[in-house]
């Protein structure tokens, strides 16, 4: 069997590296990224987003497979690893791109199926979202969807969207440039969903839709990244935090957050340190992979924050070796819950903003045992959380919370499903 992921968006990979490694060596599968280099999200190989390198798998990217030569290749991917938010340099962003455009307009589908030794291609797997772009990329590989009948299937970039919200899902469709092929969705296509999406059905039609949890999820997975550590005073501290704005004062939709709201989150861990002086905390950031990262650094430094380090890389790894994790909204809060990671959800202004239209998600996530309303609650549970007995209960408490609203269990299923 040969599979052909497209990843337009690094969230995608969260749902299918789990799926992947369960397939034998004898599935070959080829990962495609539609942005010049891995390194727009990631500090390290995509190899490494695996428990170990599996042979049958093959990570391709715009520069990999582009004819450029040497230096060229190494002066392309200095302009353009850096993701899309994550400059605010005129040069530096036009320069991107100019290399992106070029990269695009030279892509070359014959050289990724010269990576399946000319064989056709059995499944396609895209990203879930409409955020496709209709460049030659996306049509040389819609044109080879469309002319052979693959099938395909769009795959979930988040372990929960919000029901009662209507979002796009024509992956192919975009609403100011409705030519072929982006005007329609493969014959032979198939949506996926983590949890149930009326709104999704809805928009779909009589496009087949299946929900199948979220493989992340899974215990065999987790299994992989999350080892123990004994610490007495010195405590690793994850920090999920979504992408943030400058631009926004007043927020009142869900989105971004405003970076004064961020800063403020900063300022209170401050606190935490001085606190709490006989303990060191390590904080690892995992941001949102459209963050701004200059501007991320710049509001740690200014906050006095001792410890901390900013990590690149998937949810996964970030929490290898984590004591606690901290938590402003954001769906990977509940992959550490359900890996039995303590998890902190810290009162913020987009629960109250998402509660207003959705009372499930409110109801689910102030329903979480590390849910905090208001500050005060928040420091209350850190302290509690510096006893080691605190956090090992929050932590099954944690995961009991994770398997009362999402399906725990579903790699086989899931792998059983790719294979027929």
């Amino acid at each position: 069997m040969k599979i052909l992921q497209i990843v337009e968006e690094s969230p995608s990979l969260d749902f299918t590296l789990p799926v992947f490694n369960e397939l034998d060596n004898d599935t070959k599968i080829i990962i495609l990224c539609s942005r010049p280099s891995y390194s727009y999200w990631f500090d390290h190989d995509p190899s490494k987003l695996l428990p170990k390198e599996k042979p049958n798998i093959l990570f391709l990217d715009l520069i990999s497979i582009s004819q450029f030569r040497g230096l060229l290749k190494k002066l392309i991917l200095k302009f353009t690893k850096k993701n899309r938010n994550n400059t605010n340099n005129f040069f530096t962003k036009s320069l991107r791109i100019i290399f992106t455009n070029i990269l695009e307009k030279n892509f070359d589908f014959s050289l990724v199926l010269n990576s399946f030794d000319d064989e056709p291609i059995d499944l396609v797997l895209i990203d879930s979202r409409d955020d496709l772009r209709t460049n030659k990329i996306f049509k040389e590989v819609f044109d080879y969807i469309h002319t052979n009948n693959i099938k395909t299937i769009a795959v979930p970039v988040s372990t929960y969207v919000r029901e009662g919200v209507e979002i796009s899902v024509k992956p192919f469709n975009r609403s100011k440039n409705n030519t072929y092929p982006f005007n329609l969705l493969p014959s032979n296509f198939e949506f996926w969903t983590t949890t149930n999406q009326p709104n999704y059905f809805q928009q779909l039609n009589k496009q087949e839709y299946r929900m199948v949890g979220y493989s992340g999820l899974d215990k065999i997975w987790l299994d992989n990244f999350t080892k123990n550590k004994k610490s007495v005073n010195e405590l690793n501290i994850l920090l999920n935090i979504k992408h943030f704005t400058k631009n926004l004062k007043i927020q009142t939709n869900p989105g971004p957050y405003a970076s004064e709201e961020v800063f403020e989150f900063f300022l209170n861990l401050k606190k935490l340190e001085l606190t709490f002086p006989d303990y060191k905390f390590n904080f690892v950031l995992k941001p949102h992979y459209y963050m701004n990262f200059k501007v991320l650094t710049e509001l740690l430094v200014e906050s006095k924050i001792n410890n901390f380090r900013i990590l690149r890389t998937s949810i996964y790894r970030a929490i290898e070796n984590i004591d606690l994790v901290i938590g402003l909204h954001t769906s990977v809060n509940i992959i550490c819950s359900a890996a039995s990671i303590p998890t902190i959800l810290y009162p913020e202004t987009q629960m109250g903003i998402i509660g207003s239209t959705d009372p499930k998600t409110i109801e689910m996530y102030s329903s979480h045992p590390g849910f905090s309303d208001n500050v005060d609650h928040f420091y209350n549970l850190f302290q509690n959380c510096l006893d080691s007995d605190f956090r090992n209960n929050l932590g099954i408490k944690s995961s009991k919370w994770c398997k009362q609203y999402f399906e725990t269990n579903v790699l086989k299923e899931i792998t059983k499903v790719l294979k027929t």
